[in-house]
């Protein structure tokens, strides 16, 4: 998914945060691309200037936890299209404040979402407040101390 994006749309910058991409097998090819960054094993202090550089954050993942990296990139009010994994169809409501997409989408209908992402006017991070650590705990606290 990755490298279509990058391959496919060369008129868009792409900023790859994070680490072992290297031993992808295209990576490469994909380094090689001049509308690709990537920023190998940074410390996590970097990560707001990092999430600065970018409008649109891109999360293909085929397995999410959290999802961190898309609230962090909210949090900096940037358009999250992420895949339906993990918790993210609980932050992102599809076309107000991100996109969702299935796991097994085409590259193609992500760049469709990444074309709508342009046009989406929306106060991204007043969407993820919501989903703090501090708000996220009181939630859970109250769960259990109602039991």
């Amino acid at each position: 998914m990755v490298y279509n994006l990058v391959k496919n749309l060369p008129h868009k910058e792409f900023h790859l945060i994070g680490r072992y991409w290297d031993q992808y097998e295209k990576f490469n090819e994909l380094s090689k691309l001049p509308n690709f960054h990537y920023y190998d094993n940074r410390p996590y202090e970097e990560y707001p200037s990092l999430y600065e550089k970018i409008d649109i954050f891109i999360s293909p993942s085929t397995l999410e936890g959290g999802p961190v990296p898309v609230l962090e990139a909210m949090l900096s009010n940037c358009v999250p299209i992420a895949s339906k994994t993990g918790f993210c169809p609980d932050i992102i409501e599809h076309g107000k404040n991100g996109f969702l997409f299935d796991i097994d989408a085409n590259y193609k209908e992500v760049i469709q979402l990444i074309e709508k992402a342009d046009d989406l006017k929306a106060d991204i991070r007043k969407t993820a407040i919501p989903f703090s650590w501090e708000n996220c705990s009181q939630k859970i606290d109250e769960l259990f101390s109602n039991l």
